[in-house]
């Protein structure tokens, strides 16, 4: 299967680099890693490095509480995987985009309403009632069978 990688950033040389997290497991060809519990949150798509700004994979998902996420990641190079275990991942200022605890905080308050509203509306309409598939047979038996006359007599 062939992956699309993202654009590879450009920064410059003097670029501070900001502890992500720890690769603490590989599952196939990803890295999970575990953030140290900063105030931001990296993005999707966005290029994570080592300590030498040298760029090792992206990230392609961000599970966990927002406090703490973890981090999937899919690196350029997966021939030697394992030896990513342990590492310490970097996003570069300037070239990621970092979601902050603001950013975060409106999002999670804008799906809170959306929410709210889906619930207001759903509320308006009649709740169907679900029977019983006994309930059905009961039914059925106390209503006599209709007869149909197969045979029409012609006038």
């Amino acid at each position: 299967m062939e992956v699309k990688f993202p654009v590879k950033p450009t920064f410059l040389p003097n670029a501070a680099l900001h502890l992500v997290g720890r690769v603490i497991l590989t599952v196939g060809e990803l890295l999970i890693v575990e953030s140290g519990g900063g105030s931001f949150v990296v993005d999707l798509d966005n290029w994570l490095s080592d300590e030498h700004k040298g760029l090792i994979g992206f990230v392609i998902d961000v599970m966990g509480k927002v406090e703490k996420p973890y981090y999937v990641v899919r690196p350029e190079v997966v021939s030697s995987i394992q030896a990513f275990q342990g590492q310490s991942l970097y996003y570069i200022e300037g070239s990621s985009k970092i979601l902050q605890d603001e950013d975060i905080k409106s999002m999670k308050s804008k799906s809170a309403l959306d929410a709210e509203e889906e619930v207001e509306s759903s509320s308006d309409e009649e709740p169907r009632v679900q029977r019983d598939f006994s309930e059905e047979k009961l039914e059925r038996k106390k209503t006599p069978p209709r007869r149909v006359n197969k045979f029409k007599q012609s006038q």
